[in-house]
């Protein structure tokens, strides 16, 4: 080859300024995208989801919106044709870092189902970094058992010493026996308390304030139900509590048989006269259609005052209810329930009332629906409490700017029959068990709409501070 040739070739081999261009510029894309793969692009994608989870839990938190829906987060973050599966992975890690929370509506001996989360207040302090960190644990279990999957499979002929004698010492080596003990797992996590279930201590302060105004009612000697102080001489309960010291003129009560016990906070507590307190034979207000009864407390022989009165009340909204009262007759208990109540959470409790209705009418010896009665009216407060017999009559508070504000005042439960004992030899699962009360903001509406002057000024008096 002569040089000119060379020469030739050489030149044809160099780079030319347009090429010099393409290259230069292929090297900084290059440089740009350095380190990206699809792989990335799914992480970003995933975090940017992850954001906009936590962004309308955020709002959901501000507003107070409670019981969030799975299918509701899908299509307000994915789309208006999302389903809940798409966003169920998103929500797992969030619950698991206790960012939110997470309930079951439906409970059933075997199976949990329906879940709805709430945001939690650690919410607000969610970082950068900690939201990528959340979304790199979406699908992380799958991306682990994929990795496995792609590792080679080893046949039992592959392991056999005589026909793969190398195969079987890479993998387990010539006198390994390791491979026969078990591995190690962890036992299951024992604890269930979450940040959620924190409560402020000035809320608990406001909780035991309310204990100093409710008593235990008693009728010749023995517990009836429940009662609590309002206004500056009343105590309110309901009718079918002392419906058996009714007299039968109307509006009077034998005022001797009937007495309260304030302050019963424990077992066995020696009796303090001091704390009991009798009645005026003259019934202040009452109405059969929420059961509500209105009594007079007559002055203390000893002129010990009364106890203080509840004197905040609100209407019923979404948040927890703290039942205070005394369950079977005993000491005083406190419980905190979930309100529910129609319409407007139709959607949630209809369905089960229905179901309810026909598992009664198979399961009673009387074929009797003990539960349409929920949803007729007088509109009901429903909840589910440990509080039974004895705790009629018991206040329930929410508390709003750190005051406990009355809200419901507990009616009874059913199925009535087993309250009653009517069918003792009948088990009745929890589940299948609902109680209910009355919001106090319908008993006072009531009566102001009335026609009598006084019980107006008693509605007045008796309800208080609105919030």
């Amino acid at each position: 080859m002569d040089n000119k040739a060379d020469h030739s070739q050489a030149a044809s081999l160099r780079p030319t300024s347009q090429q010099k261009a393409s290259t230069s510029t292929e090297d900084e894309l290059s440089k740009q995208f350095e380190g990206t793969s699809l792989e990335n692009s799914e992480q970003q994608s995933k975090t940017e989801l992850m954001e906009k989870i936590i962004n309308f839990f955020k709002k959901a938190l501000k507003i107070s919106k409670k019981d969030v829906k799975p299918l509701e987060v899908a299509k307000a973050c994915v789309g208006p044709n999302a389903n809940k599966s798409s966003v169920n992975k998103y929500l797992e890690p969030l619950h698991r870092a206790e960012i939110i929370s997470k309930t079951f509506f439906k409970i059933t001996k075997d199976s949990q189902s329906d879940p709805r989360y709430n945001a939690l207040p650690e919410i607000e302090e969610i970082t950068e970094k900690k939201i990528k960190e959340l979304a790199a644990k979406v699908n992380s279990g799958s991306k682990q058992e994929k990795k496995s999957l792609d590792q080679p499979v080893v046949t039992d002929n592959e392991m056999s010493p005589c026909k793969n004698e190398s195969a079987a010492s890479k993998i387990a080596g010539p006198e390994d026996t390791t491979r026969s003990v078990p591995t190690a797992h962890a036992p299951a996590y024992p604890f269930s308390k979450g940040t959620h279930n924190q409560k402020d201590v000035l809320s608990s302060i406001a909780r035991a304030e309310v204990s100093k105004s409710v008593g235990l009612i008693h009728i010749d000697g023995q517990p009836v139900g429940t009662g609590f102080r309002v206004g500056e001489k009343y105590l309110v309960t309901c009718i079918h509590v002392i419906r058996n010291v009714i007299k039968v003129k109307p509006h009077m009560l034998d005022g001797q048989r009937l007495t309260i016990e304030f302050y019963r906070i424990t077992y066995n507590q020696k009796e303090n006269e001091l704390l009991i307190f009798s009645f005026q034979p003259l019934i202040a207000y009452f109405d059969e259609e929420y059961d509500f009864v209105v009594l007079e407390l007559r002055s203390h022989d000893a002129g010990v005052p009364f106890p203080p009165a509840l004197n905040f009340f609100a209407d019923v909204f979404d948040s927890e209810i703290h039942l205070v009262g005394h369950p079977g007759g005993r000491q005083m208990k406190e419980d905190s329930i979930k309100p529910r109540w129609s319409p407007d959470h139709d959607e949630e409790i209809i369905p089960y009332i229905n179901y309810l209705a026909l598992w009664s009418k198979s399961h009673f010896p009387d074929k009797r629906d003990y539960y349409s009665i929920l949803l007729e009216p007088p509109r009901k407060i429903i909840f589910h409490t440990t509080f039974d017999t004895g705790s009629s009559g018991s206040p329930g508070v929410m508390i709003r700017d750190n005051r406990p504000c009355v809200v419901v005042m507990v009616r009874g439960g059913t199925p009535s029959c087993f309250y009653e004992n009517r069918y003792p030899h009948l088990p009745v699962e929890d589940n299948h068990k609902v109680e209910y009360g009355y919001a106090m903001s319908d008993i006072y509406h009531k009566m102001l709409k009335s026609t009598n002057q006084n019980v107006k000024d008693l509605a007045s008096e008796i309800f208080g501070e609105w919030i």
